[in-house]
């Protein structure tokens, strides 16, 4: 009797797979390395990854692992935050997260990240008033965080990157209704 084998299922590069791949490319870009010196450094640090496999990541062809981000991190000289979150486009520019439903704000998907929230959808008091909010703003020619940042400067308020997006626009909103 002939034994079936099966291959063994692995789970693709998903939605947080692939920002982390599009983090990594951009960083080892912005710093000037070629794949070799790159693996080179991640050898150094006991992290070996051939310049192969180093394309296969940013082609998201591989997966990287707890360890190869902390390393790639180290090697960047940055978080491992920022490896695994979204880095491009505005705050409020939605982004998809392996493990939930919907693309959501940048911004949104940072402070649960920094432990400023959850991330479940019984949260949908503020995603519905920032998603509301962001269909607006995204109707119009400004970029949205243009707009939110500019409309809250002429009410006195103050430009702080460090501020969630939903604080903002909340702010944005109430100077909206008041009456001029």
């Amino acid at each position: 009797m002939a034994e079936h084998t099966t291959k063994r299922q692995v789970n693709k590069v998903a939605a947080t797979g692939r920002i982390v791949a599009d983090n990594i490319k951009r960083l080892r870009l912005r710093s000037g390395m070629q794949y070799k010196e790159l693996s080179q450094r991640l050898t150094g640090l006991g992290r070996p990854i051939a310049p192969l496999g180093l394309r296969k990541i940013e082609e998201c062809e591989r997966k990287v692992d707890v360890d190869d981000l902390t390393a790639f991190a180290a090697v960047f000289g940055v978080s491992p935050l920022q490896l695994l979150m979204p880095t491009n486009g505005y705050a409020i520019d939605r982004t998809e997260i392996t493990g939930y439903p919907t693309p959501l704000p940048n911004s949104y998907i940072w402070s649960w990240a920094l432990g400023e929230r959850p991330l479940n959808e019984k949260d949908n008091s503020i995603m519905a008033l920032l998603l509301q909010r962001i269909d607006a703003l995204e109707s119009r020619d400004i970029p949205p965080d243009v707009q939110a940042w500019s409309k809250l400067a002429t009410t006195g308020g103050q430009y702080d990157a460090s501020r969630p997006a939903t604080e903002v626009l909340q702010e944005v909103e109430q100077s909206e209704q008041e009456p001029k």
